[in-house]
């Protein structure tokens, strides 16, 4: 092989591995300032690698779970202030599910967008809190960081969410059911039950806007 191709292919690989190296420590960052652990690193490693019970993982390495097409699955939830929702009642209306934690940082970005482009809409916003004990001691991570309280939920929904939202503070049925591994994901779900967006991380507000007209 030519020297010169060699020089190439090591000044990629040297680029490759220093970006790599900035990825984690960034994520090694955020999890400090959220987790404020000396075991940190395997905290990450363990957020990063470790599928929920119930969750399955693919031949390319993506959760399985409701894709863009199918049915949604069916769930019944209490909300904090104690009313029961069926997802199955809803229909008629979109729905949107969001899966989300008080301290995350752009769970505050997206609330701001759902509350910009669901005003004036006819929609059901079902807003889940996951960092409860419950998920926390499912996915190994109690021991590590303090799980939410439905008092915190209401605080940011104050702060930050939308008039007639539904909260929910989950137990691991909707984690589990829709087999999640990331904070701030959300579903739209159309008037006939099909979910019409699946978004693992913060939503643009194009995105959204589109799910909500089809």
């Amino acid at each position: 092989m030519p020297q010169g191709w060699n020089r190439q292919v090591k000044r990629h690989r040297t680029a490759f591995l220093l970006g790599l190296l900035l990825v984690l420590g960034l994520v090694i960052g955020l999890a400090y300032s959220y987790l404020g652990r000396e075991d940190v690193v395997s905290t990450v490693v363990t957020t990063l690698t470790k599928l929920p019970e119930g969750s399955q993982k693919t031949s390319t390495g993506v959760d399985s779970g409701p894709f863009e097409g199918m049915n949604a699955p069916d769930f019944s939830v209490k909300t904090i202030d104690g009313r029961r929702l069926q997802l199955s009642e809803l229909r008629g209306r979109p729905v949107v599910l969001w899966f989300m934690a008080a301290w995350c940082p752009s769970c505050k970005s997206v609330a701001s967008i759902l509350k910009s482009v669901t005003a004036g809409r006819d929609v059901h916003v079902i807003v889940v809190d996951m960092w409860t004990e419950d998920v926390l001691r499912m996915v190994g991570l109690l021991d590590r960081t303090r799980p939410e309280t439905s008092e915190d939920l209401l605080s940011f929904n104050g702060d930050f969410g939308g008039d007639g939202w539904n909260l929910v503070m989950d137990d691991y049925g909707l984690t589990g059911l829709y087999q999640l591994r990331y904070v701030d994901s959300m579903f739209v779900i159309d008037e006939e039950g099909v979910v019409v967006l699946r978004s693992y991380g913060p939503v643009s507000p194009t995105a959204l806007r589109q799910a909500l007209s089809k």
